[in-house]
């Protein structure tokens, strides 16, 4: 039975196509679709997509969008990108809406390119072995690949159309193949000229015929000639859907500007005949353009004609119907649209890269056969050819060569994307937004809120209209996409009171407008974080009874200040005037603690836990007698009074010597905080998080923070369990209210020991930044286990408080 299934195979290469073709579909949808919900898909372009269909087929508005707002004040697709082509996937998806049938469209798309690519070889070397051969080529081509998992685009759908329209042009049978040039056409506003180089390229292959009749003056048999007249006439089609193209993008959105990613020369789109003089007249500009940056731009050849051993440059005229494209990548600044692997815009090439390789094997055979070499060859390696085995292992090891060759060149890196826990709850925090309200987000995030009609997303820096009004805002400060400008923006919205947090975990925020409820956190496993802004609350008064309210305060980060005093010729004092620092100390151990006053030119007093402790009353000595007292663990309430009362340089400063220390030292931010309760909490799926120089959240300050952990941990068996800390501030642990590890005593140890018995233990963690790195992780070595590992979050349970 299987050797007649192989037989059966054998002879119908077309079965085992369709075999190829279905297994391809399946696997890389699957890799597509997983990639999704890993929230490795974006705004730009799946999110706008799905936004441009669901709105045409669910409201009317045809292909709205809106996260190009402020470059496309229309809001209609139309006015940045002219495709048609979007009228005839508009039917698939208002059968199935779902971001999945995007992305298995497209997929099919890519996979049903190598039929007619069959076809084509078929038809020009007679033999379904080989053509078979570059239709299984184009299957596992890794640039197709990166079409498939990048989003979705309708660039997909040209190797199919394009391959088509070439099949049929060599055929001549031209309706089928104007067809499939309208088809082409209608995809995006470059494809015109493309379409343009192929009807020069038709002339081009009956250049001999035309030289002909042009020499003989047979102009009534040239203009007779159909294969001159419809390549001809596809010419004329390009341009004219060209014009016809910018006019309809122009008149859609007037104010649209020329796009970036061509500084040098200008945008071709927009403005084609100066982009061409640009070029043609500074053509030593052009050259260094083209050149620059040499190494990726060799990778992209590589990247492009390794897998098909450069056969496409011994047919070059079929190669240059993509030649367009070439230029204008080689031409612009935009890296992407040179990257051989990983975005849609190889796809505007591959199908000229694979036909002119089918005539680049056929020129090659021609040539072999008319010098009869492989004759001489044949011998020499006829006994080893006969040897089944050994030319099966040959193939596979010289597949095998080649394949590392381009992995290395590349610098391909292949992981199967992983939907992590993290990506679960963010899934969920999409769940919460009601269908109907607008919401603004981050680019990873846009496309699992695009089916409705008013989603914005920011990105790139850009700017937004002051008029644009939003219910929701979601943001996860895990990711690269919570970019600075989107930090800055969120802050602004949180702090003005415009919007308020209603749901927290794992580094997702979700924020109402006009939202002053409780904050709910939707998991259960994992820590609490408590989050605080460090510092004290400085107050400036112009009298020194300070009866009446203070001129000037702020959050300062220390407790001495000098610099601050500035502050008082800039609120018009000169004279006596009285400055008060009040909020907590946070001892993070038990101990005795140490404590000095410093001040100049006035009278100090300083206040912990509600009694004075020290008092300064001499304005020409600036120091007071070290006071020493025992802190219990936690926050205690300090306050400092200082009051000028000479014409002299005015000076305050309070110093300790903690613990840990030996030397009296200025009271470092990390140690100070304006309030007891934390400014916002947040539990967290795991341990181990990394928030570097970026905020948190909006209401944290990303230079002065600190997280107070609490949670229990779980403990699966008895015995002694291995820790390790990695930190970036001052950090200790206390396990069941014991003191495990402090970075305080000693920043060096990393690792230690505790014995846990069977079941849940609680855990505290003090965590103090240092200059907004925030690092922090805490890794487990079970007993039994063989190496340090991440704590699990199904280890891990919080309770607030």
């Amino acid at each position: 039975m299987r050797l007649d299934t192989l037989a059966f195979l054998k002879r119908n290469p077309t079965v085992v196509l369709c075999i190829f073709i279905l297994l391809h579909t399946i696997v890389l949808s699957y890799f597509a679709i997983l990639r999704h919900h890993a929230f490795m898909s974006t705004a730009w372009d799946l999110g706008i997509y799905e936004q441009v269909l669901w709105s045409t087929v669910n409201t009317g508005r045809l292909f709205w969008y809106t996260p190009e707002i402020v470059i496309n004040p229309s809001c209609c697709f139309f006015g940045i990108h002219f495709s048609p082509i979007l009228f005839l996937v508009l039917p698939v998806y208002a059968l199935f809406q779902t971001t999945e049938s995007l992305l298995v469209l497209q997929v099919f798309f890519l996979a049903v390119g190598a039929v007619p690519l069959y076809k084509l070889a078929i038809y020009e070397t007679y033999s379904p072995k080989q053509a078979l051969i570059f239709a299984s080529l184009y299957l596992v081509y890794p640039p197709i690949h990166g079409v498939a998992f990048f989003d979705f685009h309708v660039q997909a759908f040209l190797p199919f159309l394009f391959f088509s329209a070439f099949y049929y042009f060599k055929k001549e049978e031209w309706g089928k193949y104007f067809l499939f040039i309208v088809l082409s056409l209608m995809v995006i506003e470059f494809v015109p000229l493309i379409v343009v180089f192929f009807g020069l390229y038709g002339l081009w292959t009956k250049k001999k015929k035309i030289f002909d009749l042009v020499r003989t003056s047979d102009f009534k048999e040239l203009l007779s000639n159909k294969g001159v007249f419809f390549c001809s006439f596809t010419i004329l089609l390009g341009l004219i859907w060209f014009i016809v193209a910018r006019n309809v993008i122009s008149g859609i959105n007037p104010s649209a500007p020329p796009h970036p990613n061509w500084e040098t020369f200008g945008d071709p789109i927009h403005n084609l005949p100066e982009f061409v003089f640009n070029v043609l007249a500074n053509p030593i500009k052009t050259l260094e353009v083209v050149f620059t940056p040499i190494g990726q731009k060799a990778v992209y050849i590589f990247g492009l004609f390794a897998p098909l051993a450069f056969l496409s440059f011994l047919d070059l005229p079929s190669l240059m119907i993509g030649a367009p494209w070439f230029l204008v990548a080689f031409l612009s600044n935009y890296a992407s649209y040179y990257a051989p692997i990983g975005y849609q815009y190889v796809a505007f090439v591959v199908p000229f890269v694979f036909i002119s390789a089918v005539y680049g094997v056929k020129r090659l055979f021609s040539v072999v056969h008319r010098f009869g070499f492989c004759k001489k060859l044949g011998v020499v390696f006829a006994k080893f050819a006969v040897s089944q085995p050994w030319r099966t292992l040959s193939i596979l090891f010289l597949i095998f060569i080649v394949a590392i060759a381009y992995v290395k060149v590349l610098d391909i890196f292949v992981t199967v994307p992983l939907v992590t826990e993290h990506n679960r709850v963010a899934e969920y925090f999409t769940k919460l937004i009601p269908s109907n309200a607008s919401v603004l987000t981050q680019n990873d995030l846009f496309p699992h809120l695009s089916r409705r009609l008013y989603a914005y997303v920011e990105a790139f820096n850009q700017s937004f209209p002051s008029n644009l009004a939003f219910d929701y805002v979601l943001i996860d400060t895990n990711t690269p996409w919570y970019t600075a400008s989107f930090e800055k923006l969120v802050c602004n919205l949180t702090r003005n009171g415009t919007f308020g947090l209603q749901y927290a975990a794992d580094g997702m925020w979700l924020l109402k407008k006009n939202y002053t409820g409780e904050i709910f956190y939707p998991i259960q496993n994992g820590v609490l974080v408590n989050f605080h802004n460090q510092g004290l609350l400085m107050k400036l008064f112009d009298d020194v009874s300070m009866i009446d309210e203070p001129i000037y305060e702020n959050v300062t980060s220390s407790t001495c200040c000098s610099s601050g005093f500035n502050l008082s010729h800039k609120c018009g004092v000169t004279g006596f005037f009285a400055l008060v620092f009040e909020g907590w100390l946070y001892s993070p151990i038990s101990g005795n603690y140490s404590f000095q006053m410093e001040s100049i030119a006035g009278s100090s007093q300083f206040f912990l836990d509600n009694g004075e402790v020290l008092l300064s009353i001499n304005t020409t000595s600036y120091e007071t007698d070290c006071v020493t007292v025992r802190l219990e663990k936690g926050f205690h309430s300090i306050k400092i009074k200082y009051i000028r009362e000479s014409y002299s340089f005015p000076f305050v400063c309070l110093l300790w010597k903690p613990p840990w220390e030996i030397n009296m030292m200025e009271i470092q931010s990390s140690f100070l905080y304006p309030k007891i309760l934390p400014d916002t909490s947040s539990p967290f799926l795991n341990m181990n998080w990394d928030s570097g120089f970026k905020c948190p959240f909006a209401l944290i300050d990303q230079k002065h923070l600190s997280v107070l952990i609490n949670g229990g941990i779980y403990a699966f068996s008895s015995g002694v369990y291995r820790f390790r800390v990695l930190t970036g501030g001052y950090t200790s642990l206390f396990i069941d209210a014991t003191l495990v590890y402090s970075s305080f005593r000693n920043s060096s140890q990393t690792e230690f020991e505790v014995f846990l018995s069977r079941g849940t233990h609680t855990i505290q963690i003090d965590h103090m930044s240092i200059q907004g790195n925030s690092r922090l992780s805490l890794m487990w070595q079970p007993p039994g286990s063989e190496r340090l590992d991440e704590i699990p979050s199904s280890n891990l349970s919080w309770k607030e408080g």
